[in-house]
């Protein structure tokens, strides 16, 4: 789990962390999520009770996850 900032545009979902998951400080983690790859987005629990999750599900099948956001 890495801990970034979440931008959304009008075409794009981003994620960016300068943390990646193999040295602690180095080249960081990008992530670009064009609008056309997605089937759903739903809210999901991610602290057993309340639902402060995102949860991306992509048309080729991949989920991807993103908890604790305010």
């Amino acid at each position: 789990m890495l801990q970034g900032m979440l931008y959304i545009t009008d075409r794009n979902i981003y994620f960016y962390s300068p943390f990646n998951n193999t040295t602690i400080i180095g080249y960081g983690t990008k992530v670009t999520i064009p609008y056309l790859q997605l089937n759903e987005i739903k809210k999901v629990d991610s602290m057993l009770v309340f639902k402060t999750g995102i949860k991306l599900n992509l048309k080729s099948g991949q989920d991807i996850q993103f908890n604790s956001i305010a």
